[in-house]
């Protein structure tokens, strides 16, 4: 772990071997795009750093978020060090030896997803463009998430008790949240009587979970088919409201997130309870 503290401390390019194949001397915009990106800064960034810390500090995670010991992912480390001019990259192969990585879903449901039945690739949502472009654009760049989910709320009457059907669906081509084991999907629901009270809040998180007996299990949003969440109603309920969170932090909505992004907020009055 000896290159823990200079890794931290980086302040150059980030990019090895810049003495002798300087990428950015033939290629000054994408070198800049890329140097702003999540993934050039995949090892510095606060959220990694927390989970790595709280995990042990783990020399393995460095396998992804600096292959190289730089302060994130380079430019070697997706296109090689076999020398210029580099192979078309393969997608989305050359993405999978860090998204499949263990604690990682994205390219597993990448594959059969509605996306990859279209012929779109990873680059048709996080790289979209001509140019060879190097901007890469994740789920913390504003407006990325803007209209990926809808939640639709519809009722079930029984004479054992009223139920409300939340149904979850997302355009994104893999399970949503793609990344790794701190990120989540939080679906908040509220029942408020006819004085505005609430009268039963319920939490549901979407994302890996973990168990101290059963360990870690994926229970992320699949693509395309969607997920329908069963909430019964409580008798006094006269309005329901469902928000979706999508937060980037681990733990649980305690915790501060200033990067959380709010997918959808839904209120729907429950017209078929009349009176108070």
């Amino acid at each position: 772990m000896l290159f823990i503290a200079p890794l931290l401390a980086w302040g150059g390019t980030g990019y090895p071997g810049d003495e002798t194949t300087p990428c950015g001397d033939c290629h000054p915009r994408q070198q800049a795009e890329f140097q702003r990106s999540h993934m050039a800064m995949a090892a510095r960034a606060p959220a990694f750093l927390e989970e790595w810390r709280r995990k042990g500090r783990p020399d393995t995670c460095f396998a992804c978020h600096a292959p190289s010991r730089s302060a994130g992912v380079v430019c070697t480390d997706c296109h090689g060090t076999a020398g210029h001019p580099y192979p078309r990259l393969s997608l989305p192969a050359v993405c999978a030896p860090c998204h499949d990585a263990p604690g990682e879903l994205t390219l597993r449901s990448f594959r059969d997803s509605p996306a990859a039945r279209r012929g779109e690739d990873c680059l048709s949502c996080h790289l979209p463009g001509e140019g060879f472009s190097h901007d890469f654009r994740g789920p913390k760049r504003r407006g990325f998430l803007q209209g990926i989910a809808t939640l639709t709320i519809a009722f079930r009457r029984e004479p054992a008790g009223d139920t409300a059907l939340l149904r979850i669906r997302h355009r994104a081509g893999h399970v949503l949240p793609g990344g790794t084991t701190g990120r989540a999907v939080w679906l908040l629901v509220e029942q408020r009587d006819a004085g505005g009270r609430v009268v039963v809040e319920r939490h549901y998180r979407f994302g890996w979970l973990h168990s101290p007996t059963a360990g870690w299990r994926e229970n992320s949003l699949p693509p395309g088919v969607g997920k329908v969440v069963e909430v019964p109603l409580h008798e006094a309920a006269r309005v329901i409201r469902a928000k979706l969170i999508y937060r980037f932090r681990a733990g649980g909505l305690d915790r501060a997130d200033p990067d959380q992004r709010v997918l959808v907020d839904e209120t729907r009055p429950l017209a078929f309870r009349a009176g108070p």
